[in-house]
């Protein structure tokens, strides 16, 4: 959380948070309006690229390329977006890849 220098701005800080849990509290119960969605829904739901890929593999989805989908495709969606996408899921999945990430940066970097 970002540091404050009086109680409003402290006040401040945690209404913006509060709308930020706002939206993703909408965006989360929000039937998913793509599949790019969808994708990220479930990635958001397991917390794994590897998990998210074999689900889309499951639907019988190939990459953009044409290829079996992979982690990587769940990864480059996370990473770089998508037209289609809700721009608040994306938030949350970044947010969860972010903190992945770390994770295994601390345990093996």
């Amino acid at each position: 959380m970002k540091k404050w220098n009086s109680i409003q701005e402290f006040i401040s800080i945690l209404e913006s948070i509060k709308v930020e849990i706002e939206a993703r509290l909408i965006a989360l119960r929000t039937p998913p309006q793509s599949f790019n969605d969808e994708v990220l829904l479930k990635y958001i739901e397991t917390r794994s690229t590897h998990l998210t890929a074999e689900y889309v593999k499951s639907k019988g989805v190939k990459s953009s390329s044409g290829r079996v989908f992979a982690s990587n495709d769940v990864s480059a969606l996370i990473k770089d977006g998508a037209s289609d996408v809700n721009d608040v899921l994306l938030r949350i999945a970044r947010d969860i890849f972010n903190k992945n990430t770390k994770s295994v940066d601390r345990s093996f970097g």
